[in-house]
């Protein structure tokens, strides 16, 4: 659990404010610990109690051996006992108001295909029927089928791929509000069933460990990067015309190609291992793919998630000369392997 904790407010506190963990600051550890931890992570009713204390254990372990400063150890500390009380608070009120979080855990247990609509319903008018959710009764009367109907369209409103081009995700205010943006990011999920942790990955890197909930927190990011980097095309010199789904698919399957084969994540992509596959995304992919994916890198340096001189060798890796390893590319936002052709036999 503590890793997941820590993964979590690094990334998040870092998306949110650029915070790194030697300059945390109450507001943006406020912002994870009463937002995120609520609305975007499951935790078992023994898991909440110990969060704090989970927390309090590592920095104090930091700070023994010198491996934090003990004064932000002891600030950082304070912030989250601080904290712990509201987090309780909106947690707690999360398990009995959120329905689409409940429902959402319920067809994951139950393996069902979130896609197939009408399963979806008939799993929910059977399921608040037998009395699930008891303790949501003060919220959600079994006959009250509006309410149903509500919770179950919200459900799939979520987490539909299929969205209509001129919704307000094309918004510009979108830009201006990192937490709206990372919510919207999640509606273009192609992937409920979350296959990708399934794909072919390396279980270490150096001293690194494979690890499904970072796994999952850069596949995340990276849809968000792509909507982010769609609603800036035009900024970007992409095609004003592009496919949505081309240039999100793309740059989510370029975040999850880099952790399955590294490990990394995109603030921390290595320019020799760009080196390795620019060769071969160079081979596989289409003139649109690799402007996507330029462009990614532009955006991400412009953003600061990476510096600009190491931007620009990452791109110069990417668009250089270099070696082809294996045979994996991107056409069209999708990732496919070439098959390689056969030699024709000489007569």
């Amino acid at each position: 659990m503590l890793k997941m904790l820590m993964g979590t407010l690094t990334v998040d506190v870092y998306q949110i404010y650029r915070k790194t963990p030697k300059t945390w600051t109450k507001k943006a550890l406020t912002e994870v610990m009463t937002y995120d931890f609520v609305k975007e992570t499951i935790f078992t009713d023994g898991d909440i109690t110990n969060i704090v204390p989970a927390l309090t254990n590592l920095m104090e372990f930091l700070g023994k051996n010198d491996l934090l400063d003990q004064n932000k150890t002891d600030k950082y500390i304070r912030f989250f006992e601080e904290i712990q009380p509201e987090m309780l608070k909106q947690i707690h009120k999360d398990a009995s108001a959120n329905l689409y979080k409940m429902i959402s855990e319920e067809t994951v247990k139950r393996q069902l295909d979130i896609n197939d609509q009408e399963r979806v319903h008939e799993f929910g008018e059977t399921f608040f029927a037998e009395g699930g959710f008891e303790g949501l009764k003060k919220y959600l009367d079994k006959s009250d089928r509006k309410s149903t109907d509500r919770a179950i369209d919200d459900f799939l409103s979520r987490n539909s791929y299929e969205t209509n081009d001129e919704e307000a995700v094309d918004e510009p205010e979108l830009l201006n509000d990192p937490k709206q943006l990372r919510k919207a990011a999640k509606n273009y999920e192609t992937d409920a069933e979350r296959q990708y942790l399934n794909n072919d990955h390396i279980l270490k890197y150096g001293n690194h460990f494979w690890n499904m909930e970072e796994a999952k927190r850069y596949h995340d990011q990276g849809l968000e990067l792509g909507l982010k980097l769609y609603l800036k095309r035009r900024q970007y010199g992409l095609n004003e015309d592009i496919s949505k789904s081309d240039v999100i698919d793309t740059v989510v399957q370029m975040v999850d190609f880099f952790y399955a084969y590294y490990l990394t994540g995109p603030q921390k992509w290595q320019t020799r291992n760009m080196l390795e596959v620019g060769g071969s995304f160079r081979s596989h992919t289409s003139d649109e793919g690799m402007s996507i994916l330029k462009n990614l890198i532009r955006m991400m340096r412009n953003d600061h998630i990476t510096t600009f001189e190491h931007a620009d060798a990452l791109i110069d890796a990417l668009l250089g000369q270099s070696s082809s390893v294996g045979s994996v590319g991107f056409s069209k936002g999708k990732l496919r392997r070439k098959k390689k052709k056969k030699k024709k036999k000489r007569k």
